[in-house]
């Protein structure tokens, strides 16, 4: 097998991955790495003509950057902040089963009604289903909540889907999913480095 055939998944692979050491590295054990598959895998290594040389300079530059980041310390808390939070939201930690309403309990001899406008008294602050527009829409406080804790519920579920669709590799949807978080709830942020990924690859400039 080539060198070139022989690497990770570049397209799959955090930044310690491809540098092949673990988030517990020393600084110092970082650029040894990276010294190493640098040399293993520089362009000028492979023939002209030969497929290897043509893929080769993509993956350097990818190393070239991962070594930068990780060898930063500021830049290096940013990304396992990161990595951390992709990690709380795998489908283990994001899809939790709503529970149900209680029931309405009502008098034996008081029969029950259809829905009418009234029942719009008490229907809940925020409801999973509510769309965006829906929320900005209603600035007015509710009985039970205020319109800005709901904006606040929607914005986390927005981040979340976020997360969850930057972590699949869906970029334009999490564009879409942060910034209607951010629209919702101004404290909520996305790193610079995250936002300058999340272009590159969602208008496809990469």
């Amino acid at each position: 097998m080539s060198a070139a055939s022989d690497i990770f998944d570049w397209s799959g692979s955090d930044l310690y991955t491809m540098l092949a050491v673990s988030r517990l590295a020393t600084a110092d054990a970082i650029h040894k790495s990276f010294r190493k598959l640098a040399k293993l895998h520089h362009p000028d290594r492979f023939p002209l003509d030969s497929p290897e040389r043509g893929a080769a300079p993509e993956r350097f530059i990818a190393l070239v950057e991962a070594h930068a980041r990780l060898s930063d310390r500021e830049t290096r808390a940013e990304y396992d902040a990161e990595l951390d939070l992709l990690e709380r939201c795998r489908p283990g930690f994001y899809q939790i089963d709503i529970p149900p309403p209680p029931p309405v309990v009502l008098p034996a001899d008081k029969p029950r009604r259809s829905y009418d406008e009234d029942d719009e008294e008490d229907a809940p602050v925020w409801d999973p289903t509510v769309t965006f527009a829906e929320v900005l829409a209603d600035p007015q406080p509710r009985r039970g909540g205020t319109s800005e804790a709901s904006k606040r519920s929607a914005a986390n579920a927005y981040y979340t889907q976020g997360i969850r669709a930057y972590g699949y590799g869906e970029y334009g949807r999490a564009m879409s999913c942060f910034k209607a978080a951010m629209a919702l709830d101004p404290s909520r942020k996305v790193s610079p480095y995250m936002w300058a990924k999340l272009t590159r690859y969602a208008y496809g400039f990469d």
